[in-house]
């Protein structure tokens, strides 16, 4: 009983999705030269409009970027946990939110940037779902280390070719091999940031 309690709050902790940022937030106009607006997070098949940003002060600021890859909802989620734990009851109140699978940054260059590939924890649990059918619960912080830690290895080797569209083709499929997706949709958004030059003194 107390074991299964213990199990019980470590996958509550465990579930939480990475949540994707607001699709309706702009970026800052101040520092674009351009006339219009620019959302902050566009689909994938429109990140090329970040190609048109000419800023004000390239000097002090430069742009990097965030891919935030085969997203879902957070119904879609909650389904299949229900399905699992064999729940039937009716989701009333659908969240729309939606979660990514992984992400990672590139800068200004269009070069992958080392160390910033994301998997949510609850990657593992869709797997485990998905591929056993059962969550593995002893084991499992081991587990999500070794998978992430070798689907990283494979992002650095495939990135070394640039991020393109061939690329991002290849980094999901090996996505899919060491984590289950929620959905095979293949739904992707590219969030931008403006960051500050670092000034390097000699």
């Amino acid at each position: 009983m107390v074991k299964n309690v213990i199990e019980s709050w470590a996958l509550l902790e465990l579930i939480n999705a990475g949540e994707l940022p607001s699709l309706t937030e702009k970026l800052d106009s101040k520092k674009i030269k351009n006339k219009g607006k620019f959302n902050r997070v566009v689909p994938l098949s429109q990140s090329k409009c970040y190609e048109e940003i000419l800023l004000n002060n390239p000097e002090k600021n430069h742009m990097q970027y965030r891919f935030y890859m085969n997203n879902y909802t957070y119904t879609e989620l909650i389904t299949l946990l229900r399905d699992f734990f064999q729940n039937n009851e009716e989701i009333i109140n659908k969240n729309n939110q939606l979660c990514y699978s992984f992400s990672f940054d590139i800068n200004d260059k269009g070069e992958y940037i080392e160390d910033s590939l994301k998997v949510p924890h609850v990657q593992l649990i869709v797997d485990d779902i998905k591929r056993g059918n059962k969550i593995s619960y002893h084991d499992f912080i081991d587990r999500y280390h070794e998978k992430k830690e070798r689907f990283e290895e494979e992002v650095r080797a495939i990135f070394q070719r640039g991020v393109n569209g061939e690329t991002l083709k290849k980094v999901e499929q090996s996505f899919s091999s060491y984590f289950h997706l929620v959905t095979n949709e293949k739904r992707a958004i590219v969030q931008c940031f403006f960051l500050i030059n670092l000034i390097r003194f000699r």
